[in-house]
Parts: structure tokens; sequence; C-alpha cells
């Protein structure tokens, strides 16, 4: 697909009924793309947009760090790219550089994964948050890339038990001060719901959702 809104609304339309099916959505240029908190994706000329349908994990809140150790992999396995993870869902290269993210939401008895990540040349100069934005000096065809994504996720779904030390291995901020929801502290792993353990002066504290800042103080 060239152009296009959206490519989680357009999945949508696409699922209709309680039979669960395989859909892929991918565009060019995606205009109106959403990401976590309803805030919108910023995308490169030759940056990956798509969406697809997925069964959850066993563990529903686990299902985002699976997809995001997933992805990691297949561009190491294919690509020779190191992927690193920011809690709950950034993708990230050297440097703490955003290159990507990952939307988990459900919809009717679906759950619809949207993917962005930056290829080849963007614009450098567009923020993303407190992330420094970048991409993945990847110049193979994009076009082929979403699908064979899919296909890989979908082939080498990972169990609950191994999802915590596989994503912790991954983190970019294991054992650094991060700060969340107001509260600082020393960022530990994550739980059995991939919920964040965070040691501070009060003890070891679990935070279930909100936006993580890696402490400039590291």
């Amino acid at each position: 697909m060239g152009q296009c809104p959206s490519t989680q609304h357009i999945l949508k339309s696409h699922l209709q009924g309680s039979d669960f099916k395989e859909v892929l959505i991918s565009c060019n240029q995606q205009i109106a793309g959403v990401g976590r908190q309803g805030k919108s994706w910023v995308q490169g000329k030759n940056s990956l947009a798509f969406s697809f349908s997925l069964k959850p994990n066993q563990v529903i809140s686990l299902t985002s760090l699976e997809i995001g150790i997933l992805i990691s992999r297949f561009f190491k396995t294919n690509f020779h790219q190191d992927i690193k993870l920011k809690w709950p869902n950034d993708l990230l290269t050297d440097g703490l550089k955003k290159c990507g993210g990952i939307l988990c939401q459900t919809f009717n008895s679906y759950l619809l994964v949207g993917v962005g990540i930056n290829i080849g040349e963007i614009d450098f100069s567009i923020p993303d948050g407190a992330l420094e934005i970048s991409s993945l000096p990847i110049t193979a065809n994009q076009k082929d890339i979403p699908a064979k994504i899919y296909k890989y996720i979908q082939e080498n779904r990972l169990p609950p038990e191994k999802i915590k030390m596989e994503w912790e291995n991954l983190c970019a901020h294991l054992n650094l001060e991060i700060i969340i929801e107001n509260e600082n502290g020393k960022f530990l792993g994550i739980g059995d719901l991939g919920e964040i353990l965070l040691k501070t002066e009060n003890g070891i504290k679990k935070i279930y959702s909100g936006s993580l800042l890696i402490s400039p103080k590291n």
C-alpha cells in the first residue's frame, strides 16, 4: 500500500466477526500514525509502518515485551543490527536513540499490534520526547520486511517464563537510574507480569504503567 492515514485503522476494518484472522497491513507512508497514549508517530519516508493481528501471549501483559524481543532477534539474525529495548515498547539503537516503537491494543476479540521502525535516511531534527531519534542503516527492499517480521513473530512465539530473562538481556537501562510517574530509582528489571521493579529509598516498588525516562544522572 502507498500512503495511508493509519495502518491500525485499516487493520480494524478487515477484522470483523469472532473467528481469528491473520491480517497484516503495511504502507510506504503513514500520515496519521498513532503511538502510545494517543501520541502521534512521526515516520520518515523510508521507514516501516505496519500493523497486524496476533494472538496474545499466555500472559497478555507480556505480549508487547515478547514482540520487542522477537523484532530485536529478527534484525540481529537478518541484518546484523543490534536493537535494544526500553520499557515498555521502545526500540533503541546505540547511544539510547529511538529507532522505533510498538503499540498493542485490543479490538473486539483481537489483539492489534502496530509497529513503526525508522529505516535509512530520516529527518533527525524531529524530536521524540526526551529521546533522540535514529534509524537502522538498512538498504534492503523495505516492502518485504513487514511480512518477514510478521512470519518470524508467528513462528517464534515465547513462553512467559523465557520473556523476563530475554527482555532484560536486551534492556538498554537495566540497573540504571530512571524516572517514572514522579518516582526515582534504579531499574532492577521486570516482574512476572512485565511490570517495572524499581529500587527506591523506601524499598522495591512495582510500577505497571507510565512513561519511563532514563535519568541524566547516569
